[in-house]
């Protein structure tokens, strides 16, 4: 439909504004994505690193395989959508543990009753470890195995064992890097998705369907 439309793929390169300016649009869409966040209890170096990997780098290795690992996999979760509550289940299969960490009063907040209620049950199916109200007080111990994690209310610290590993469920921040610079070559640009404002997938779309429609 696209194609009958004029509409023309160019595919296996990444943008950028001078392979956009060579085309002289009269508007730019930015259907970018977003990228995880840094959390404010990993270390710059894990960070850069890759040490504790994302929710989403994660996800895309279990779609590449994952050999079984003995010992607790812990996400630490920020970001309260479906996607990280799906690759939970997927790392059950896994590990010998899995265990959902969230300084909220509860897992999947920022999704409807009716979808949690779904997600819960197929959780507690998997087995799947709850731990509301903390978050990582460090990452020092994790050489030991061992992940410790404060009450956000009392300071109360626990230490969670046989930790294989630790992904990081944070918020996202739009890939909006273009965005600027094509606004000062004086081009209209459109964000799109979750590079105006990370959302859940079907928001993302029906955003993306409406602006081109009106395009």
């Amino acid at each position: 439909m696209a194609v009958r439309a004029g509409v023309s793929f160019e595919l296996g390169f990444q943008a950028n504004i001078d392979s956009v300016l060579i085309r002289e649009p009269d508007v730019v869409l930015l259907a970018t994505g977003s990228s995880s966040s840094q959390p404010d209890w990993l270390p710059d170096e894990w960070f850069k690193n890759g040490l504790i990997p994302s929710l989403r780098d994660m996800a895309r290795q279990l779609t590449l395989g994952l050999g079984s690992a003995s010992g607790r996999a812990v996400i630490i979760d920020q970001d309260h959508t479906e996607m990280t509550y799906a690759t939970a289940l997927r790392l059950a299969d896994y590990f010998d543990q899995v265990t959902l960490v969230t300084s909220r009063e509860r897992i999947a907040h920022d999704v409807s009753l009716i979808n949690r209620q779904g997600i819960l049950q197929r959780l507690f199916e998997k087995n799947v470890e709850l731990i509301c109200h903390v978050e990582p007080a460090g990452v020092n111990k994790l050489e030991d195995g061992k992940l410790s994690l404060k009450n956000v209310y009392n300071s109360a610290v626990i230490d969670l064992n046989s930790v294989a590993s630790v992904i990081h469920a944070s918020s996202r921040l739009p890939n909006d890097a273009l965005l600027e610079p094509l606004q000062k070559k004086g081009i209209e640009v459109i964000t799109v998705g979750d590079c105006r404002a990370p959302r859940s997938l079907m928001a993302a779309t029906r955003e993306g369907y409406e602006i081109a429609n009106d395009l």
